[in-house]
């Protein structure tokens, strides 16, 4: 009888911890205002990070090709890095796709942000980040 009680008991514990992890959102049910506030607010961060470097490189008046230096090894990471991270946010459902294409694009940017800082990628992923609501997510 107490062995019978222990299955139960055990039983009834695994199915409150089944149905309590149905309880949150998926992954594709977050709302596109959600998504722009997290996204936004990764960008935003990052934006920080690397102006603070920019700024105070540019204090030591370095020549282009040190400013180059500069911008490569302070600037791109954390544009990769908030990049990486809003890859892996949940997206609206219906956005799936887009999102999909702007990480893709800025990606690209930070590729050719290496050999060319008026790359048309950058163009193209500012563009697309504004136009989807990511105004704090631009190159």
């Amino acid at each position: 009888m107490l062995k019978a009680s222990a299955v139960t008991v055990a039983i009834g514990i695994l199915f409150s911890v089944i149905a309590g992890c149905g309880g949150s959102q998926s992954k594709s049910s977050v709302t596109k205002a959600e998504f722009l506030r997290q996204a936004n607010s990764i960008c935003a961060e990052r934006r920080v990070e690397r102006r603070k470097a920019i700024t105070a490189a540019a204090r030591l008046q370095p020549s282009e090709a040190e400013m180059k230096k500069i911008i490569d090894e302070k600037s791109i990471p954390p544009y990769r890095e908030m990049t990486k991270e809003i890859s892996q946010l949940a997206r609206p459902k219906g956005d799936e796709e887009k999102l999909a294409t702007l990480v893709s694009s800025m990606e690209k940017a930070a590729d050719e942000a290496e050999s060319n800082l008026a790359s048309a990628a950058i163009v193209k992923a500012n563009e697309e980040a504004t136009r989807y609501g990511l105004a704090e997510c631009k190159f």
